[in-house]
């Protein structure tokens, strides 16, 4: 008795570790193609806090780079942006950046942009667009 019940929390065990190999294998892909598009690409989760973004995205925003960090708020990180005068207009009207930052779940059921102009001299447009996993 004593040695089927190891045989099947062994078994399970090895199940477990073979699910986090895939998930691991499956995350890294994911990653690669990310890092594959020719476009910053950046991830937000539910609480707009930062989860992720490509190398393009933080090649694009070098002056702020040090702001994405797992778990920076996306307020924190446009402030920063604004501060280093990387946000269209912000340094013409600076609070007006607290009613962009608060995004919401009214701006998440429309396209929400803001034009930047980092110190590289390219201007892109952000698109926010949620995702169906919360």
């Amino acid at each position: 008795m004593t040695a089927v019940l190891l045989l099947a929390i062994r078994k399970k065990e090895l199940a477990r570790q073979e699910d986090q190999l895939l998930a691991r294998i499956s995350e890294n892909r994911l990653i690669d193609a990310l890092e594959s598009i020719e476009e910053g690409v950046v991830l937000y989760d539910a609480d707009d806090r930062f989860v992720f973004c490509n190398t393009k995205y933080k090649d694009n925003l070098s002056i702020i780079r040090h702001m994405f960090v797992p778990g920076t708020s996306f307020e924190d990180i446009l402030r920063a942006a604004t501060k280093a005068n990387i946000v269209t207009g912000s340094a013409d009207d600076p609070e007006n950046i607290s009613r962009i930052a608060w995004r919401g779940a009214a701006t998440w059921n429309r396209r929400c942009c803001i034009l930047s102009k980092p110190a590289n001299g390219y201007c892109f447009r952000n698109t926010a667009r949620p995702t169906a996993a919360p």
